[in-house]
């Protein structure tokens, strides 16, 4: 590669694609989560670490109405949406250090981890989501290759019995 490709490269994150593959995307959050961070070297780079961050994150959006008088007596009405995040759960490990990778090489890295006992499951609805995702990246000089962050899912069995509430109601 030509001395530009290397700037873009450093400038971009282009040296290397970043990718996480699943053992299986879809948890009870009983028993650790295992998946794969793959990186593909565009151009030869020295690694710092390899990291991954896990998150869980519920968010929520609600419409906010506000009325107002001024001095004349005319009410102004205004509506806008409001939306809120809130973290449950962020993690963030290092799966390996010093590494060297060549143009043109593939390394696979192992990651396994375990979720809170109390995790809320994955849902997606209207107006409110929880959401659990990792994002594994390459440190290193310049702009830092990624994955982006990729969702995985936490399914939860109900229980719907209204005999069994415990006192809830």
């Amino acid at each position: 590669m030509g001395l530009f490709s290397k700037i873009k490269n450093y400038i971009t994150g282009g040296a290397a694609e970043v990718s996480v593959v699943f053992e299986n995307p879809k948890t009870d959050g009983q028993e650790p989560m295992r998946l794969f961070v793959v990186a593909n070297a565009r151009d030869s780079c020295k690694i710092k670490n390899v990291y991954l961050e896990i998150r869980g994150m519920e968010t929520y959006k609600k419409r906010e109405t506000r009325t107002s008088t001024d001095s004349n007596g005319n009410v102004t009405t205004t509506t806008h949406d409001v939306t809120t995040h809130h973290k449950h759960f962020e993690k963030k490990m290092v799966l390996d250090e010093d590494v060297q990778m060549q143009e043109g090489e593939e390394r696979k890295w192992l990651g396994e981890f375990d979720l809170p006992t109390d995790a809320l499951p994955t849902y997606h609805g209207k107006d409110c989501f929880m959401k659990w995702e990792v994002f594994a990246g390459l440190d290193m000089p310049g702009n830092d290759p990624d994955s982006g962050w990729v969702e995985f899912f936490i399914q939860k069995e109900m229980n719907y019995d209204i005999n069994n509430t415990n006192g809830a109601f």
